[in-house]
């Protein structure tokens, strides 16, 4: 599968040259190139962080097309809150799927792909408003303003509070509702990214930030979405050939047929989606 075009994108202080690079695979773009496109992908090659949904099986998606068909109109009774009341792994390996793991032992919150640079410890510190309070609660939600007391749970999966599956809810249907009002602008000095997974001429796109924006496009029938990467977590593109010496696994967290087994479910889409 032939890729789009990739458009180079507005940075905070300088405009870049515009310019197109034709590409079947996103090995072919230079260093340079890399660290300044935005490039249309097909929405089948999108999958979600952690869990590895396809992008339009992912709860959000099908929260917001609901949420269209005027099915639901509130955080109550919705797939949302379906889904978060489904899905509520105990701890890393639940997240990941692995069984007989060590990983049993670290929280579900803490979860790290084989191929980033931070441990569960670190990756806990920069998610959990406090790491020994429990049930945790995640930092952004207090960023939007929750209040500590009373509120649990992260947005990836449950269990939550009611306040912040509801901020959730508020947040996805009112990304929806500017987009479908006002259009999407690409040119933003923050893109909707991620990290690429590569196996030979097989890739898909792993989201990482701007969730919610690239649930409302897939949601408003968008077959193509304008991502970029990233790097704050790992590399911008993850090939499966060099897992012996991805970060989690060079240090002894994942074993090298865990790392692979974690790399092959994010290809092949996860698909337990019948939370709603």
């Amino acid at each position: 599968m032939q890729w789009s075009k990739f458009y180079p994108w507005r940075r905070k202080h300088r405009e870049l040259p515009r310019h197109c690079v034709i590409t079947n695979s996103p090995l072919d773009l230079t260093e340079e190139v890399r660290s300044t496109y935005v490039v249309d992908i097909d929405v089948q090659r999108c999958r979600t962080n952690l869990l590895g949904y396809s992008l339009i099986d992912s709860p959000f998606v099908k929260t917001l097309v609901s949420y269209a068909q005027k099915k639901e109109t509130s955080y109550k009774e919705s797939s949302l809150e379906h889904f978060y009341t489904q899905v509520k792994p105990q701890n890393m390996a639940e997240v990941l799927h692995l069984k007989n793991s060590k990983m049993e032992k670290i929280s579900a919150m803490a979860t790290v792909m084989p191929w980033w640079k931070f441990t569960p410890d670190q990756i806990l510190l920069k998610r959990a408003v406090d790491t020994q309070k429990q049930p945790l609660l995640g930092k952004e939600a207090t960023q939007f303003g929750l209040p500590e007391e009373g509120n649990y749970g992260w947005q990836y999966f449950g269990p939550v509070s009611p306040e912040v599956g509801d901020l959730e809810y508020q947040r996805l249907t009112d990304t929806y509702n500017s987009i479908s009002s006002k259009g999407y602008k690409t040119k933003k000095s923050v893109q909707i990214h991620g990290e690429f997974l590569v196996s030979d001429n097989d890739w898909v796109w792993v989201g990482l930030g701007g969730k919610h924006r690239t649930a409302a496009l897939a949601a408003l029938g968008w077959e193509k979405i304008p991502v970029t990467t990233d790097g704050r977590y790992g590399p911008h593109f993850v090939k499966k050939e060099e897992f012996e010496i991805w970060p989690n696994v060079a240090n002894g967290i994942f074993s090298p047929s865990e790392a692979l087994q974690i790399f092959d479910t994010m290809m092949k889409v996860h698909s337990e989606s019948n939370f709603r």
